[in-house]
């Protein structure tokens, strides 16, 4: 990621991708009352529009090992708790493969109410369109002509193969996150 400047090279604020990640790092998780209430609210919110699964497909945002523990700390536990009224298939961080292989092999792919499932791993090849990152083959135009901005690379088509191919071997689906 990078974080934004303007014209004279300030900080503009805008962090770009992965940066948030970094200033996130500094900054409390939500406590896991709040993480709960986010999914219940977002499970009705859906279901009142006649949505009956809901699928997380990771943040990049927050820290890997964070969004992992979501799979059971939230979701698992909104299921128990009946604070669902939307199935859920969550995704886990690439990063994340072996923990959500080692989830796969002792408790399958679902968890024990049938609510929620896991068995995918996302990865971000690239950035995006609105913070001008996802990666194209020319400078972006404008500003980011001049300075040669054709985006962001977030991980390696080597190391995607890589866990693709592992996590495959361990019964994962693979979902790349890429714009450009």
């Amino acid at each position: 990621g990078s974080y934004a400047r303007d014209s004279y090279g300030r900080l503009t604020g805008v962090l770009v991708d992965e940066a948030a990640a970094h200033v996130l790092s500094f900054a409390p998780p939500a406590p896991l009352t709040a993480r709960l209430e986010a999914a219940h609210a977002a499970s009705r919110a859906a279901a009142k529009v006649g949505a009956t699964l809901l699928c997380d497909m990771t943040d990049i945002s927050v820290p890997q090992e964070m969004a992992f523990a979501d799979l059971q700390d939230v979701y698992a536990s909104a299921a128990s708790q009946s604070l669902l009224s939307t199935r859920v298939f969550a995704y886990a961080p690439l990063s994340q493969r072996a923990k959500l292989a080692a989830l796969v092999k002792s408790k399958g792919y679902t968890d024990s109410t049938g609510m929620v499932s896991w068995g995918g791993l996302k990865a971000f090849f690239d950035g995006s369109l609105g913070s001008r990152s996802a990666l194209f083959d020319a400078p972006y135009e404008g500003e980011d002509a001049e300075e040669g901005n054709a985006g962001l690379n977030v991980t390696s088509i080597a190391h995607i193969k890589a866990e693709a191919r592992a996590g495959a071997e361990a019964g994962l689906s693979l979902a790349v996150h890429a714009i450009g």
